[in-house]
């Protein structure tokens, strides 16, 4: 992805500062002009960084810096960074709450589906589980009663979860032993030592 980022300067209306212009000489004549410069990304703004003032005669039409025509205190006063400039870290803010929201919303979608799966088991259906940091691996439901089911371990384990869907098409599991768990367990996701990511049916 290409970031498309720097800094742009927008332009404020002129304020009137009554001072005289060094080269015609009129009185009140000079106007400073307001830039202000910020930081965008992808042209959305994200904070504003300097601000400066370009006076300008507006009967002459010369223009000075402000080591020959001096930005007064009240001129300072006078112009306010827009809050546009600002817009963000409201925007920011916005994407940060819509992730937390859509990962919320996921996880509670996720529990449901894993406990109603739980609560009415079929054989077959492939519990991926993490044993430890970077250890996964797979139960496949060999059985059930009314409050546990019972499964067919998976004799090996893995360094990446994205990998269980492969290790679940190579249908490698021990036949000849069972490890059984209460639905109840099974539910809360509170075996010892395993935490049931999701349940593939």
């Amino acid at each position: 992805m290409i970031f498309i980022f720097g800094t742009r300067t927008t332009t404020g209306n002129p304020i009137q500062t009554g001072q005289t212009c060094p080269a015609c000489g009129e009185e009140h004549s000079i106007m400073m002009v307001p830039e202000q410069r910020y930081f965008h990304l992808f042209w959305i703004p994200l904070f504003p960084t300097s601000k400066q003032f370009t006076p300008v005669c507006n009967l002459c039409g010369a223009m000075f810096t402000t080591q020959k025509v001096p930005v007064t205190d009240e001129v300072r006063k006078q112009y306010k960074t827009p809050k546009w400039t600002l817009l963000g870290p409201i925007v920011l803010g916005l994407l940060i709450l819509a992730v937390i929201i859509s990962v919320s919303v996921t996880s509670v979608s996720e529990n449901s589906d894993l406990k109603a799966k739980v609560e009415n088991p079929q054989e077959g259906d492939i519990y991926h589980v993490k044993y430890d940091v970077h250890q996964y691996s797979l139960m496949r439901v060999a059985s059930f009663s009314p409050d546990s089911v019972y499964f067919h371990l998976s004799p090996g384990r893995i360094e990446r979860k994205s990998d269980l869907d492969k290790m679940a098409e190579m249908d490698a599991f021990n036949t000849l032993e069972l490890k059984g768990f209460s639905k109840d367990e099974l539910k809360k996701n509170s075996i010892p030592e395993i935490e049931i990511l999701r349940i593939r049916r």
